[in-house]
């Protein structure tokens, strides 16, 4: 008979493998990597009060909403759209969106040929082991994990960890400093259709200016 112990460690092994198995891409909040852009905005669209434009914003031009949405200009000629469900705002009147009952600083949805490939969400680091640990209760141990040091501008330095869970067409990446320390980064991705979106990217220019 297996006791209690070692059969839980067998049992969250068995579901990280169930998970690196299957067929389902992963989904965040029941948006699931891959749905349609139509399916997205009947889900998401409200009046905003007090806002001469309704939700979701999807970029449809070169804006300043767009390139804070990582908009960039060979997007609009590869049929790639990026959506957000609150304004910057709702955002700052904390009344944007969140996960796991933490509020987020920011969630876009990226799509390609009108189906999602990504999804991008930036935490406030202090929620960062709160969503961490919401992740691994559902699909069991990270598939990849690793530690880098980072210094900043006055040399001080800290640590951050970056976690990875894999199924068969779709990835999760949660790293825990970006960009500046007090931000995390939660990514959902869906590998063919990011596959898809590197094949149109410009390739770099490296003739004479």
């Amino acid at each position: 008979m297996i006791n209690r112990p070692r059969r839980n460690l067998i049992l969250i092994y068995l579901l990280a493998f169930n998970y690196s198995l299957s067929a389902e891409p992963f989904s965040l909040k029941n948006d699931t990597l891959g749905m349609s852009l139509s399916e997205f905005q009947n889900k998401y669209k409200r009046a905003v009060p007090t806002h001469n434009q309704s939700a979701p914003y999807c970029t449809g031009e070169f804006t300043e909403i767009a390139k804070a949405m990582s908009e960039e200009i060979w997007h609009f000629n590869a049929g790639i759209i990026h959506c957000t469900t609150h304004f910057g705002f709702e955002y700052a009147r904390k009344l944007g969106p969140s996960i796991v009952n933490e509020k987020v600083k920011s969630l876009t949805h990226h799509f390609v040929d009108n189906k999602l490939f990504k999804i991008t969400a930036l935490l406030n680091h202090n929620s960062f082991h709160v969503v961490h640990l919401a992740l691994s209760e559902k699909y069991g141990n990270p598939n990849d994990a690793s530690r880098t040091t980072y210094t900043n501008s006055i040399g001080v330095k800290v640590s951050g960890l970056t976690s990875v869970w894999v199924n068969k067409d779709s990835k999760i990446t949660i790293t825990e400093r970006y960009g500046m320390i007090d931000t995390s980064k939660l990514e959902y991705e869906h590998k063919s259709l990011s596959e898809l979106v590197a094949s149109r990217k410009p390739a770099p220019y490296k003739g004479d200016i």
